[in-house]
């Protein structure tokens, strides 16, 4: 069902914009019209219209503006009175130009299907004296502009399912519109990879970010975009290649960072404790010591008889270590960085064997307590952005230590693109 919205004016003799409004209504046909008008227009041009539509049993409805000359209260008039009509269509040749001004971009904000206007003969005063064509343009490519900065807004704030998903709808615009498509094919790609990417999909983003690059593709990307990118699929072929790799381990930190950025604190703190217990498997790799599933025999000689006697006792078969068995594990085999941890794990010093209480804990132990006590984990409580911002800044400190000069290089070749 489509609904022609028409302002009406007054012209010359009133008569002049009665034709060009019903000469309008033959050429669109549809199936039920809204005249826009004022006090006046009502009264002195709507019975005109009235006679001329005898016969073309077309329904209408007739809205009187408060205001013909202020845009703005227009707009939100007719923002109201338009907002629920299917297959719109919009015409302004007539009425005041804020009255034309105010239906052009409701038409535009509402997503008409056609906007028009009549031409013909002018007279000296500008004013068409005869009604014969209708000029009618689809305002796609006035929405694509809008809907693709709306999705690079989203893009450039992490929010890639929406904006791939706006995005997706102009990647096959109209011939000749290069740019457009372009954006659109760089949004619905890169943008797509790059959920892939935050879902830990890694060799898939990578799959998607090479087809971005192909010049096949027609992507609309600055050089530099573009060099980032590959650098991107080096480092997600790294990730996806090597399971305890440093690139793997740093980008659970660059993803519980970029999940802190937007305001997602649990979901920042869920990786960040899985990116401290991923970090202790790493060290503990290398004695091949698989936390899933421990061999007690590996371990003889190496740690002291009361710390094989406390794992014996758990129940677990296989046994299976949590994060801090593995990390005072780790730390008992001399490993630098799981020593690092420990001692900021407990507040009083820690010795292999020594029975730890409660009031030792220090920093770290506190702050993986908040995790156990949110919503998402084992407990009811909120998290709080201080919170995950100490345990971001804590596990950054333990991680660029661990890595050296190589989380710097890391940090940029991961490094998403803006748009």
């Amino acid at each position: 069902m489509s609904t022609l919205a028409i302002t009406v004016g007054t012209g010359r003799n009133r008569s002049d914009i009665a034709e060009a409004i019903l000469f309008s209504i033959r050429t669109h046909r549809p199936s039920k019209v809204i005249f826009l008008c004022s006090q006046l227009t009502k009264s002195q041009t709507m019975p005109i219209i009235q006679q001329g539509l005898t016969g073309m049993a077309v329904p209408y409805d007739v809205v009187i503006c408060h205001n013909e000359n202020d845009v703005q209260v227009l707009y939100l008039e007719y923002i109201e009175h338009l907002r629920h009509c299917r297959s719109l269509m919009v015409d302004f040749t007539s009425g005041t130009k804020a009255m034309s001004a105010a239906l052009f971009a409701a038409g535009i904000a509402l997503g008409a299907e056609q906007v028009s206007y009549v031409l013909g003969p002018r007279d000296a005063t500008g004013r068409v004296v005869q009604s014969q064509e209708v000029l009618t343009f689809k305002p796609d490519l006035v929405l694509a502009e809008r809907q693709l900065e709306k999705a690079r807004d989203l893009f450039n704030q992490l929010e890639f399912h929406a904006a791939w998903q706006l995005a997706e709808a102009y990647v096959k615009a109209p011939p000749g519109q290069t740019r457009l498509v372009g954006l659109a094919k760089a949004l619905y790609l890169v943008g797509q990879a790059y959920e892939d990417w935050e879902r830990f999909d890694w060799a898939k983003a990578a799959r998607t970010l090479r087809k971005a690059t192909s010049p096949h593709e027609g992507v609309a990307l600055a050089s530099s975009a573009m060099t980032q990118i590959k650098a991107n699929i080096t480092f997600l072929q790294a990730i996806a290649k090597d399971a305890y790799s440093s690139e793997r381990l740093y980008e659970l930190y660059a993803n519980a960072k970029r999940r802190w950025e937007q305001g997602r604190y649990d979901d920042a703190l869920s990786r960040l404790y899985r990116a401290f217990e991923y970090l202790i498997q790493a060290r503990l790799k290398q004695w091949d010591i698989d936390t899933s599933k421990v061999k007690l025999d590996l371990l003889k000689g190496k740690v002291s008889e009361s710390t094989i006697r406390r794992l014996c006792s758990k129940a677990d078969d296989p046994l299976r270590l949590g994060l801090r068995d593995a990390m005072e594990l780790a730390a008992e085999l001399a490993d630098d960085v799981a020593l690092k941890l420990v001692r900021t794990y407990w507040r009083s010093p820690w010795q292999p064997g020594k029975k730890m209480q409660a009031k030792d804990a220090g920093p770290l132990q506190n702050l993986l307590n908040r995790r156990n006590q949110s919503f998402l984990a084992h407990g009811t409580n909120p998290v709080k952005q201080e919170d995950v911002k100490q345990l971001l800044d804590l596990y950054k400190t333990i991680l660029k230590e661990a890595l050296g000069p190589k989380f710097d290089d890391l940090a940029q070749v991961s490094r998403f693109i803006t748009l």
